[in-house]
């Protein structure tokens, strides 16, 4: 995530959304980066970030990708 502008509010934020054990955060110099625990943290985050039209990228879960197989 980058632009963030008063970290205590995100951290209650998601606090009350994904519960405080679903997540940690890492800082940077610009930016800031949260893992989450498990693929219904990451879904409550990810649509959280978007109402927020907050700046951020984001992985795909190893679930969501397509299975590929080689013959």
């Amino acid at each position: 995530m980058k632009g963030i502008v008063h970290f205590p509010d995100l951290c209650a934020a998601l606090i009350e959304l994904i519960e405080v054990y679903n997540f940690f955060f890492k800082s940077s110099a610009n930016c800031l980066k949260i893992q989450i625990a498990n693929p219904d943290a990451y879904r409550t985050l990810i649509h959280f970030l978007n109402k927020q039209n907050a700046q951020y990228h984001s992985f795909q879960l190893k679930e969501d990708k397509p299975t590929r197989v080689v013959l």
